[in-house]
């Protein structure tokens, strides 16, 4: 057995209560009606510490797996981390910039926004179902 298993295991718990406590917060924030800025700059915030709490599991995951010799957790866990990465850099300063159309009065900025989050939250619960496809893969 090799001692990869136990950073693989750790790893993977921490990513999975990652990914589930910021589903968990990213859907009632869906109720918030995002017409004044600091809805929309709270959401982004929310969205971009859960990007970072997702990136490091998720890569120490990898490495772990790898290191376990199992590829498919590995590659996956990289995917995770990968995908929190860009999204963390791509769709930050969109949410800013709807934020700031937001305060500016644009009509069709609180629709933009609320179809944003919806979609990183669909993006969210795609990451977990990977993990959790993922990890039954590994033979116990």
């Amino acid at each position: 057995m090799s001692l990869a298993l136990y950073p693989s295991l750790v790893f993977t718990v921490v990513l999975l209560f990652a990914t589930g406590y910021f589903i968990m917060g990213g859907f009632p924030l869906l109720i918030l009606s995002h017409d004044t800025p600091k809805d929309a700059r709270f959401v982004g915030k929310f969205l971009g510490v859960y990007y970072n709490c997702t990136f490091w599991p998720a890569t120490g995951a990898s490495i772990s797996y790898a290191l376990w010799g199992h590829a498919t957790p590995a590659t996956a866990a990289a995917a995770v981390a990968l995908s929190a990465m860009v999204l963390k850099r791509r769709l930050g300063p969109v949410m800013d910039q709807i934020a700031r159309q937001i305060e500016a009065n644009h009509p069709k900025a609180i629709a933009r926004y609320r179809k944003l989050h919806s979609a990183t939250l669909a993006i969210n619960v795609t990451q977990l179902l990977v993990i959790l496809w993922s990890v039954s893969r590994v033979p116990l």
